[in-house]
């Protein structure tokens, strides 16, 4: 196993020694011999994913009865990890081995490289089965709470990335048509009473934890000083807002009203 520096990663191919096909991945360990390759044994040969990657290792496996893989693999290129993603997406469309390039011979690649899933086209039924399933998971309150500590650490590790998540969130909030379905979203999930209790349920026990407790304060402490910024550098902002809350206090106000004389009644 070749020791490597902290920092660099590497890409790699995996070759199916019966029909030429290829895959190209990255690993960010360099050491992909016990890291992605190996993940991609287990995956394969515990039935875990239908990807045609997983569907060749398992064929060859079973046509060989146990004796090997069918595949060769081999590192191509190592260097720093944030340059990844660049000789991922470089080298699948090199080798060609994105699995929708015409000029290609229906490799293993589903997408086309880098971060995130660029050339993946999932069918509506397909999108809605992964909508549905990510749901039931966070559900869990084991699961969603896994999940969170993970993501916490995540950033924590790598400050760089929560930066650049951040930034990211910026740009995507700046686009109207987003915000707007992102609220009809919610509205749709809150219209439910039991998901409105089971929401209330959560942050009231999250608020119970005294380090939550402690860490949000700090957060609402550090939004409410980049709110009065905002007002400061924006008139036109802060009149709005004024006038949102002043149509909230009305409404507030007649709900209140309505209360009392029915109570009264």
């Amino acid at each position: 196993m070749r020791k490597c520096n902290e920092g660099y990663g590497c890409t790699y191919l995996l070759t199916n020694l019966r029909n030429g096909k290829r895959y190209v991945g990255q690993d960010q360990s360099g050491n992909p011999e016990t890291h992605r390759w190996k993940n991609h044994i287990d995956n394969a040969l515990n039935d875990r994913l239908k990807w045609p990657l997983y569907c060749a290792i398992r064929k060859a496996w079973r046509e060989s009865s146990g004796r090997t893989l069918g595949f060769s693999a081999e590192v191509i290129w190592r260097g720093p990890i944030e340059k990844l993603d660049e000789k991922e997406i470089y080298y699948i469309a090199k080798l060609r081995t994105w699995i929708n390039d015409p000029k290609g011979d229906r490799s293993y690649n589903l997408v086309k490289g880098g971060c995130g899933v660029r050339g993946l086209n999932h069918s509506k039924t397909t999108r809605n089965a992964i909508r549905l399933a990510v749901c039931r998971r966070y559900e869990d309150p084991v699961e969603h709470d896994k999940q969170s500590a993970a993501q916490l650490r995540s950033y924590e590790e790598n400050p760089e990335r929560a930066k650049k998540q951040r930034a990211a969130i910026k740009i995507a909030w700046q686009n109207e048509g987003l915000r707007a379905q992102h609220s009809k979203t919610l509205q749709r999930v809150f219209s439910s009473v039991e998901a409105r209790k089971r929401r209330s349920e959560q942050r009231t026990a999250e608020w119970a934890d005294p380090v939550y407790y402690s860490k949000m304060l700090r957060v609402r402490k550090n939004q409410n000083h980049a709110m009065c910024h905002v007002w400061l550098q924006d008139e036109n902002r802060r009149k709005d807002f004024c006038k949102l809350m002043r149509k909230v206090n009305r409404a507030n106000w007649v709900k209140r009203r309505l209360k009392i004389a029915v109570q009264g009644d």
